[in-house]
């Protein structure tokens, strides 16, 4: 079992992804599940929302629910770390234990999971879409709300919980890290 909890300024949202056991497993092995499952879900704040996802498919199950509405977020270093880790987690699970030569089973290490991804990540994923969404916004008539809120500079310090930056000023960030111009 893997869990993610991402704070925000409203409410949090705890992810708790499983393998489900399936019908031919013992009753043992379901037992086990489900005892674990109450004792992770009892740890959570009452809160919090709560979702817990079954049937792992990393790129069509656990990437869409992880990250909704990620092209409206303005990521910290630190959130940045989270997700990555989150994501090695669930992938981890997902291909399961490697046998070593003298036939023991160890976890997947970092570098093999990032081999198996050829690259891609959560992260990543989640820059592409704020990208995406920048070339909706520019697109905009200059007197549309979404182009008036984006180009609106505060004059002021933020409040507490508030990002430091604007989404703008991390995507155009995002791009010159890129060396896309324009």
């Amino acid at each position: 079992m893997s869990k993610l909890r991402i704070r925000r300024q409203i409410s949090n949202t705890t992810f708790i992804c499983v393998y489900v056991p399936t019908e031919t497993d013992t009753n043992k092995k379901k037992e086990d599940f489900y005892e674990k499952l109450i004792r992770k879900c009892e740890k959570i704040s009452k809160y919090d929302t709560l979702t817990i996802l079954r049937d792992l498919n990393a790129e069509t199950l656990i990437r869409p629910v992880a990250v909704y509405a990620s092209e409206t977020w303005t990521i910290t270093k630190k959130e940045e770390e989270e997700l990555r880790i989150f994501e090695r987690k669930i992938i981890r699970q997902i291909l399961g234990p490697i046998s070593t030569e003298e036939n023991e089973y160890r976890p997947r290490m970092n570098f093999e999971i990032r081999d198996q991804m050829k690259g891609e990540n959560i992260v990543n994923y989640i820059k592409s879409q704020q990208i995406k969404q920048l070339s909706h916004v520019i697109r905009k008539d200059k007197t549309k709300t979404i182009r008036i809120v984006t180009e609106w500079k505060p004059t002021e310090n933020r409040k507490r919980g508030k990002p430091k930056i604007r989404w703008i000023d991390d995507v155009v960030e995002d791009l010159k890290m890129l060396e896309i111009k324009n």
